[in-house]
Parts: structure tokens; C-alpha cells; sequence
């Protein structure tokens, strides 16, 4: 099997500071449900920005002039669905319904079709156990442990990005300012990745304890299924396998069955609740089979294991 890229560091993983562009680093996806089919078949279900439970998540402030021949230009046929393009043709919009079109624009076709998956690098035993409560099925789920590449988008265009690379949510008090009027400096890149790109990445200050990271997926890395989209990740990926403390024991069986015999690298834990306190840690009730190389190049290719 050939790896090439940069080299996977423990210690890089491990430190709380921002790792170096380009390193490997460990980060979780909590789920809730269909984590056994996700093992099995090797994929995680990607989601459009209207699927999140952020109003404001992906959207910018919408500023400067959209005009009405940049409106034509990108967006004729959805504007024709909404029976708008004869209001616009040939007229000049002002700003306010510039705005309001822009607005839509983001919403009917980027906005909704952008496939993203969101990961999360928790700082603390609190930040933790938030993620646990919220997203891993009130402690009843699984948390999986990907190693992934640390890779900043900006100015990397969409389709040239890495499959597995990451990008780090920034969290602020204000949203980002989506500036209509340079829409056309990057009209060769298919999706406006520079563009959008604060846009995809910025999320208020209220946020900041899930350490989000973000995953953008191409079409020709995933795949479509029953009018969804998922992700395919390389099983080599996927480094830790974490079982919530009040899943069942039959579910437990089945998963640590699965690891044995697709997974024999990974390493699978139990959250362990401590008796006096509010910590808890990770006990492994089974340690990886196969051993994974200590120093290592990362970028992987070719099918599933």
C-alpha cells in the first residue's frame, strides 16, 4: 500500500496549540445512530450547510453591489424557477434587492448543496462531555478517531483539496462579511472555495467549546446513496473506536467484533465514569491487532482495506 505526504507526530496530536499546516492530527466524529453501518461500509454521511443546527452557520453578511448581470450570469437557471430573470434583465438592482436576490442565491444553491463533514478536537474533559450529551446519543453512542491532515483552504482552491484534509473552525462575535462585488475575481473556481471561504469557517463565540474542524468533500471523493451523499474514508484513517458508557452490551459485542475484523489496527475504549466526581476517561477493552507504523507518511490512496 503506498503513503505519501507529511509524517504522522504523537506529539503533534497531543499538544493543545495549533498544530503546523501540512501534520496529522487526531480528531472525533460523535454519532448517534448508524454507526454500525458507517463501520461496515467504511463512510459518513456528509451534510449540506441547512442541515446544521446554526442559523447563522455558512452565512455571511451580504455587502456590496450584486449586479443584475452577475445575478443572470450565475444563477439564471434558478432565477427562471422563481420567475425573476424578466425583472432583471436589463435593469439595474439597488442594493437592497441586490441583497435580498444574493440572499437566495446562497441559500437555493451553494448553501444547500456544499457537502461538509464536521469534526471536533474537544480541550477539555467538559468541552468532552458536552460532546457526548449532545451528539453521541446522551452517552450512548460512539466517538470515532480519524487521523487527518491539517490543511487551511484559503487561498486552496475546492477541487484541488485533499480528501482527508481539515480545516479549523474560527469563532468570533461577528459573522463574516460575504462581499457580493468580488464574486467575479474567482469565477474559475468552481465553488468559490476563497470566496466563501470565512463564510464556511466562521461561527459565533458560543460554539467555541466543540473545536470544531471541517471537512470538505469533493463529488469525486463521495458518493451518492438514496438521494444522499457520504463521505468514503480510507479504513486506515480511522484510529480509535470510543463506546459510550450506557450502550448496551450487545451493541458493545458487535462493534468490538467489527474492529477485530476490519479495523485490526484501531484501537476501541469505553468511557469509564468516575464514582466522585464529574470525570470520566477512556478504559480499552481492546487493543489494535495489527500494529500501524510509528513514523509514517500520510497520504493514502487506493480503495478501502
Amino acid at each position: 500500500m503506498s503513503l505519501e505526504g507529511g509524517e504522522s507526530s504523537l506529539g503533534v496530536m497531543a499538544m493543545p496549540r495549533m498544530p503546523g499546516e501540512g501534520n496529522v492530527l487526531r480528531c472525533y466524529r460523535y454519532m448517534s445512530s448508524h454507526w454500525m453501518d458507517a463501520l461496515r461500509e467504511a463512510r459518513l454521511k456528509l451534510s449540506a450547510a441547512e442541515e446544521f443546527n446554526d442559523a447563522f452557520d455558512c452565512l455571511g453578511v451580504c455587502v456590496g453591489e450584486f449586479s443584475s448581470n452577475v445575478i443572470l450570469e450565475h444563477a439564471r437557471d434558478m432565477l427562471c424557477s422563481l420567475g425573476l430573470v424578466a425583472s432583471c434583465e436589463g435593469l439595474g438592482l439597488h442594493h437592497e434587492y441586490s441583497k435580498r436576490i444574493a440572499d437566495e442565491i446562497l441559500r437555493k444553491t451553494f448553501f444547500k448543496n456544499s457537502c461538509i463533514l464536521c469534526f471536533t478536537r474537544p480541550e477539555t474533559v467538559g468541552a468532552d462531555a458536552l460532546m457526548w450529551s449532545h451528539y453521541g446519543n446522551k452517552w450512548k453512542g460512539v466517538r470515532l478517531g480519524f487521523d487527518l491532515l491539517y490543511e487551511n483552504h484559503y487561498p486552496v482552491t475546492y477541487d484541488t483539496t485533499s480528501p482527508y484534509a481539515l480545516s479549523p473552525i474560527k469563532y468570533s462575535t461577528r459573522r463574516a462579511v460575504l462581499d457580493l462585488s468580488k464574486i467575479g475575481d474567482v469565477e474559475n473556481d468552481p465553488l468559490y472555495s476563497r470566496y466563501f471561504y470565512d463564510c464556511l469557517q466562521t461561527k459565533a463565540e458560543s460554539w467555541k467549546y466543540e473545536s470544531e474542524w471541517r471537512l470538505f468533500c469533493d463529488e469525486q471523493y463521495s458518493l451518492s446513496l438514496g438521494g444522499m451523499r457520504f463521505w468514503e474514508f480510507h479504513k486506515l484513517l480511522l484510529r480509535t473506536i470510543d463506546l459510550g458508557p450506557y450502550m448496551c452490551a450487545e451493541e458493545q459485542g458487535a462493534i468490538i467484533r467489527l474492529a477485530r475484523e476490519s479495523y485490526p489496527h484501531a484501537e476501541v475504549r469505553k468511557v469509564v465514569l468516575s464514582e466522585r466526581d464529574f470525570d470520566f476517561s477512556y478504559k480499552v477493552v481492546q487493543s489494535p491487532i495489527v500494529a500501524f507504523p510509528a513514523k509514517s507518511t500520510f497520504w493514502i490512496r487506493g480503495g478501502n482495506m
